[in-house]
């Protein structure tokens, strides 16, 4: 969507220059049409997005926010100082100095200095224009237009910023319309070369000194632009090789189809770095099995993530959890623990009597979860499970008024939210379509300050004064819908 939406401005901007400047009415008409196309395009593109989003409300988790427009915009300096990393040390601290001082650090955008000196020679010729001089061809002139064109839409405060603020803040990353710019840049790198190759002629002599130039100008970007962080990690061939062999065990012991439960959790996308798990480690599963089914990848503030409620509760309910809402196994990436899962996989074996098979690095371990499922069956009945059930895949969510957002603490799983108006409003959601039960326990304190005295209302009861610090718990009846407290 992001190149999407850079090619659309980049040919919006083209459009308004060539009908300003009266090129021609086919140019604008091509302008025009070129745009109706791409946006088209788009809208095919994103309507089971926009669908689902007119079904069930825009998704809160994914919002954005109009400054992080600015946390993310195009700079200047950015594109024409050395590349994070670089060979030489001298520019690689440089480099490293100016982003450690800098209060804004975008994503990394070095053009390198062949592109950089491509974009300097566009802002020449755009300038040169300004004051009336024919400065070049007229493709080096309208590659000046456009890249200048693409610096002020990305660059912070620049057109992004009246976006973000009067349209949409979704699209962030405006400092990617760098490879707009790094496009155009090389096209001025080309006219000059270009132009000193007919400069020089066609003696055999200087044929062979411009294919020199063109060879020396190739290898001074490469070393400029490519560091050893560029060097794919060949090791990963070895961990790639032993994920196939687990997961291959893991599909030859499972049923076709059966589903595996992943731990620990994460959110996605961009759920973070949780101990050695990065965001997207728990992807690996699904590179090897076309027939297993993982818990991993619901959309974060969705209710098909309702996995995130798990979190934070004793580990023999979250094993129970799985088993009834039909997960055959458990899978643990034990990188995503500080001690490598031990206490994890203690009280799992446990619960389930058994031990688990692990990777051939000792990275992830499986348990079969079936034979806990049958001990559940025998145990509970149809009902208890079949509520059990309900309660995990449908998770009462909390909405609130006169709060702060909830968050989760870190440290023990638990929710907390700040109220920050007298007449604060929680709101719990009963997403089913039956009347539920269910026991609200927090503790309602205050932090700082003298003791203070707070008067709440639960459902169907009178107003109660409190003074805190208190502990609260209440059962509830909960119909469909929302409940006030």
């Amino acid at each position: 969507i992001y190149y999407a939406v850079f090619t659309l401005l980049l040919l919006a901007g083209a459009t308004l220059i060539a009908l300003a400047a009266r090129v021609s009415r086919a140019a604008v008409a091509g302008g025009a049409v070129c745009l109706a196309l791409i946006l088209a395009g788009v809208l095919v593109h994103l309507a089971p997005s926009i669908a689902y989003r007119s079904a069930n409300g825009a998704n809160a988790a994914a919002e954005r926010h109009p400054r992080e427009s600015e946390l993310f915009a195009l700079k200047l300096s950015d594109l024409v100082f050395p590349i994070d990393l670089h060979r030489i040390e001298l520019l690689a601290r440089f480099t490293a100095e100016y982003k450690a001082a800098s209060p804004i650090r975008s994503e990394p955008m070095g053009l390198g200095p062949v592109a950089a000196a491509g974009f300097v020679a566009l802002l020449i010729v755009a300038l040169a224009v300004l004051v009336g001089a024919r400065a070049g061809p007229p493709v080096l002139r309208h590659s000046a237009a456009a890249a200048l064109l693409a610096f002020l839409i990305g660059t912070v405060g620049g057109l992004s910023t009246v976006i973000a603020q009067l349209v949409t803040p979704q699209i962030r990353g405006w400092n990617r319309i760098s490879i707009f710019i790094a496009f155009f840049a090389f096209l001025a790198v080309a006219v000059g070369l270009g132009a000193l190759g007919r400069r020089l002629g066609t003696r055999p002599l200087r044929q062979a000194a411009f294919v020199a130039v063109l060879g020396a100008v190739l290898v001074f970007g490469l070393y400029n632009q490519i560091t050893y962080v560029h060097v794919p990690p060949y090791e990963l061939a070895s961990s790639y090789a032993d994920d196939r062999r687990f997961v291959s065990e893991i599909d030859r012991r499972l049923p076709e189809g059966a589903a595996v439960f992943q731990l620990p959790h994460l959110p996605f996308p961009e759920g973070g770095q949780q101990a050695g798990l990065f965001e997207n480690d728990l992807l690996r599963g699904y590179l090897h099995s076309d027939d297993l089914r993982w818990s991993f990848g619901a959309t974060k503030g969705r209710p098909e993530e309702w996995v995130d409620d798990l979190a934070g509760l004793p580990t023999a309910t979250v094993l129970d959890a799985a088993v009834a809402v039909g997960f055959a196994g458990l899978y643990v990436d034990r990188f995503g623990y500080p001690d490598g899962a031990d206490a994890l996989e203690s009280e799992v074996r446990a619960r389930l009597s058994s031990e688990p098979i692990t990777s051939g690095s000792g990275r992830l371990s499986f348990f079969d979860l079936r034979e806990h499922a049958s001990r559940l069956e025998a145990e509970h009945s149809p009902e208890e499970l079949a509520a059990f059930r309900q309660a995990v895949l449908e998770p009462f969510r909390f909405e609130e008024s006169g709060f702060l957002p909830l968050e989760r603490s870190r440290s023990n799983g638990l929710w907390f939210a700040w109220a920050d108006a007298p007449d604060a409003e929680l709101r719990i959601v009963n997403p089913s379509d039956a009347q539920r039960t269910a026991v609200f326990e927090a503790t309602l304190d205050r932090v700082g300050g003298t003791p203070a005295d707070v008067v709440i209302t639960f459902p169907g009861a009178a107003p109660t004064p409190y003074r805190t610090p208190a502990q609260l718990r209440r059962r509830l009846t909960l119909p469909p819908g929302e409940t006030v407290i």
